[in-house]
């Protein structure tokens, strides 16, 4: 988690309302503000001051610093997010900041797009995450976090020792931050400060995730596990098999759950054996209750949704996104080829290749060109084998998701500077080509 000192120095308040100034960083910003403050009408974990008299124009120095731009309380269902649909529409950079009693959950924006997400609570935390998910063992996960230091994160250990692939850890850090972002729109009380401006640098790792997909998907969640919670109250309720089964075939992650159903293992533990997590292995549990292959305490009627019928992929656009992506691709590779990871690259999508089973049809037997982009040839050979109605879904979410795990193994081979140049390349390239797909955005946050 980036050290709080990021956003502002801390200060005490004790029982009689005086103010403890206990480091100079805090001492320099308070004597930088002198004057006279009005203290406005705010929420228990947020206080708002206001200038009242001119002050110093050059008390702050003359430098840009970030602000807060945004700051209020959350007072009821689907206050956070609003808040995360205006951070989005606007194209913010910067962290946006919520606080639910105890819980401190913190998600980092780039032109609005979700980069990275951190949490105090225990559960949120990336080696918890690993486990709950089913990529890593608890066992080498209490192994491994004896030898974390502040210069040696457990993504690198977990690597090291072989217990994950650098396309594990990916999936692992995409999966923790969008569980945190999910969690937050449960927030009904607390309050929300979003400080304009980030320093890239400061984060871990860098991912690039829709915000307005995360949104969606979200609150999608939240409707359905009301529902599906009338006859899953929890993780800890044991599914048991009924006998005899019904004739019906099973398939995806009906099957799945079913296969791991034995009357001992609780939902909660068959979510971590099958790396379907919580909401996922809840919904295929719940469509077997209804369907007669498992039993549990209450009954719950089915709701089922109507499927989106994606249209067709225009003419010219596979060609052209895939050439924008490649250009991205090309300059980021000579980057990485600059700083001798050329290797840690090549091994990275091999992983990602071999283990991403959402685009396997699309990156069949793909290999980086020398120069680092992807052969065209092959990928439109493999669109082109994809039903007509998939293929922009595929392309659009596939490249997206290659490119940016790229970005992930490349880390520190390049700066701030370099990986705000490719983002604003690839969405100029992309800019005013169809839309094939209602959810597939063209742009590259």
């Amino acid at each position: 988690m980036p050290p709080r000192d990021d956003l502002g120095p801390t200060i005490d308040i004790n029982g009689d309302g005086f103010v403890c100034v206990s480091s100079e960083v805090a001492l320099r910003k308070l004597a930088s503000a002198a004057g006279r403050w009005r203290l406005l009408p705010a929420g228990g974990d947020l206080l708002v001051w206001q200038r009242e008299d001119e002050g110093d124009p050059g008390a702050g120095g003359s430098g840009p610093s970030p602000g807060v731009a945004l700051c209020g309380e959350i007072d009821g269902p689907g206050a956070v997010g609003n808040v995360l649909s205006f951070v989005n529409m606007n194209q913010w950079d910067g962290t946006l900041g919520l606080s639910a009693g105890p819980a401190r959950k913190f998600l980092y924006f780039g032109r609005g797009q979700l980069l990275f997400a951190t949490s105090n609570v225990p559960e949120d935390r990336l080696g918890p995450t690993l486990v709950r998910v089913g990529l890593l063992r608890e066992e080498d996960l209490e192994q491994c976090q004896k030898d974390i230091t502040t210069q040696k994160r457990l993504g690198n250990i977990l690597i090291e020792r072989g217990f994950m692939t650098s396309h594990d850890l990916y999936e692992g850090v995409k999966r923790q931050a969008e569980e945190v972002f999910y969690s937050v729109l449960l927030f009904r009380r607390g309050t929300f400060f979003f400080v304009k401006n980030l320093q890239e640098t400061a984060l871990p790792a860098r991912l690039v995730l829709d915000t307005q997909a995360l949104l969606l998907e979200g609150l999608r969640r939240i409707d359905e596990m009301s529902f599906f919670r009338a006859k899953l109250p929890g993780p800890e309720v044991v599914l048991t098999r009924r006998w005899p089964p019904p004739a019906t075939e099973l398939g995806g992650h009906s099957k799945t759950v079913y296969n791991l159903c034995d009357d001992m293992l609780s939902l909660g533990e068959i979510a971590r054996l099958s790396s379907l997590g919580e909401f996922a292995t809840t919904k295929a549990a719940f469509e077997l209750a209804q369907t007669g292959f498992i039993e549990v305490r209450q009954p719950a009627e089915l709701r089922r949704q109507k499927p989106v019928k994606d249209k067709e992929l225009p003419a010219d656009f596979a060609g052209t996104i895939l050439d924008a992506y490649n250009d991205a691709l090309a300059r980021l590779y000579g980057a990485v080829l600059a700083r001798g990871k050329a290797g840690s690259l090549h091994k990275g999508v091999s992983a990602f290749v071999a283990g991403n089973a959402r685009f396997a049809e699309l990156f069949n037997a793909v290999e980086l060109d020398l120069d680092g982009a992807l052969p065209k040839d092959k990928i439109l050979a493999n669109l082109n084998a994809l039903p007509a109605s998939t293929r922009a879904e595929l392309l659009q979410r596939g490249l997206n998701e290659f490119l940016f795990f790229v970005l992930f193994v490349a880390g520190d081979a390049i700066d701030g500077k370099e990986w705000q140049e490719l983002r604003e390349r690839v969405a100029r390239a992309l800019e005013g080509l169809p839309r094939p797909h209602a959810e597939v955005s063209t742009s590259v946050p």
